[in-house]
């Protein structure tokens, strides 16, 4: 063999086989991690810390007289309630995030602003509607800016994300930082 054919084997031995030990490097000794934001308002202590708002533990009443206990140690999925306008998006939106989370332990909550003429049926069941006045102590009035927001609360009462449900990709958002929550709390444990 000639010299420059030993060449030529050489670079392309290098540039097959170096990716790939570099591939497995990383998958060896590399982590992915992803955090997530915290939204919502925060103040700077006198330490110099940055604390992010954090919404209360507490005990409301929902629109037909239950008691809701909304606790730290759960994930809480907010929204305003559906009316006609919004129905059957935010509907579909918050069914594809139960079918994706059924087994969690995750929260439905609705803030109704108005009385709905709108017929859910059996939808209602999935989550409890909390007037707003009540759920105005959960959630700052800035928060749900419309009525296709739905907020993320994690399982500390931080406010983590804010999606809108007529956008099908802000969903799949939702979807995919609920699992990354999921992950975050079984690393933790």
């Amino acid at each position: 063999m000639s010299r420059k054919r030993l060449i030529q084997i050489g670079i392309l031995f290098i540039t097959l086989i170096v990716p790939i030990f570099i591939f497995i490097f990383i998958k060896s000794f590399g982590s992915n991690q992803y955090g997530l934001p915290f939204e919502g308002q925060k103040i700077v202590d006198a330490q110099g810390d940055t604390i992010y708002y954090q919404v209360p533990s507490t005990t409301l009443t929902d629109v037909q007289g239950k008691k809701v206990q909304l606790s730290t140690g759960q994930i809480w999925i907010v929204f305003q309630s559906p009316t006609a306008s919004n129905n059957q998006k935010l509907l579909k939106a918050l069914k594809r995030i139960e079918e994706k989370h059924n087994k969690q332990n995750i929260q439905y909550i609705s803030l109704e602003t108005i009385k709905s003429d709108v017929s859910l049926n059996e939808d209602k069941a999935f989550y409890h509607s909390i007037p707003i006045e009540a759920g105005s102590l959960i959630i700052s009035e800035y928060l749900l800016e419309d009525n296709q927001q739905i907020a993320l609360v994690d399982d500390e009462g931080h406010i983590r994300g804010l999606y809108t449900a007529k956008d099908m990709a802000s969903v799949d958002e939702l979807i995919l930082e609920i699992t990354i929550l999921d992950q975050i709390y079984r690393q933790r444990s």
